[in-house]
C-alpha cells in the first residue's frame, strides 16, 4: 500500500489481479454496475488483442519453422517428432504453454502440418488462456 495524506491507496504491483485491474482501467476497488459494464468491455477488448497478438507471434514462429531445412531431422528427439506428426495441427491448440509454446509453433512449421489448421488450434488456445485469466482475475464473470 502507498500512503497518502488522505488514505492508503492499493499499489496495483501488490497483487496481480489488482495490476489486471488497473490495465483493464478499473480501480481495484470498482464501484457501481455501469464501471463493471465497462470493465468488461476492456477485458473483452484485451483478451481479443492479446489473442490476436499471441497468435500472429505463434505463426511468426511456425513460418520461421518452414525455414529449418530437412536435414536437421536427426538432430531432433524422434518421439517428440513422431508425437507431432501424429497429432499434427491440434498439437498446436498447446502451444500457449510456457517453454514448449514456441518449440511446439516451430515444429509444426518445420513439419508443414496445415497452416489454416494450426492457426485455429493455436487460436483457440490461447483465446481460452487469456479467458481464464480475465475470468480468475475478476475481470470476466458469467451471465
Amino acid at each position: 500500500m502507498i500512503a497518502s495524506s488522505d488514505q492508503a491507496v492499493p499499489h496495483p504491483a501488490s497483487s496481480p489481479p489488482a495490476l489486471l485491474q488497473v490495465l483493464a482501467g478499473r480501480s481495484p476497488s470498482p464501484s457501481g454496475e455501469d464501471g463493471l459494464r465497462s470493465v468488461e468491455l476492456t477485458a473483452a477488448i484485451a483478451v481479443a488483442l492479446a489473442t490476436l497478438g499471441n497468435t500472429a507471434g505463434g505463426m511468426t514462429t511456425y513460418a520461421l519453422g518452414r525455414l529449418v531445412p530437412e536435414r536437421t531431422r536427426h538432430r531432433l528427439d524422434e518421439r517428440a517428432l513422431r508425437r507431432l506428426e501424429r497429432y499434427g495441427s491440434p498439437a498446436t491448440f498447446f502451444a500457449f504453454l510456457p517453454l514448449v509454446g514456441d518449440a511446439l509453433c516451430l515444429a509444426a512449421g518445420w513439419l508443414r502440418v496445415n497452416w489454416p489448421a494450426a492457426l485455429a488450434f493455436m487460436a483457440v488456445g490461447r483465446l481460452a488462456r487469456y479467458l481464464l485469466v480475465a475470468y480468475a482475475s475478476g475481470l470476466l464473470r458469467t451471465a
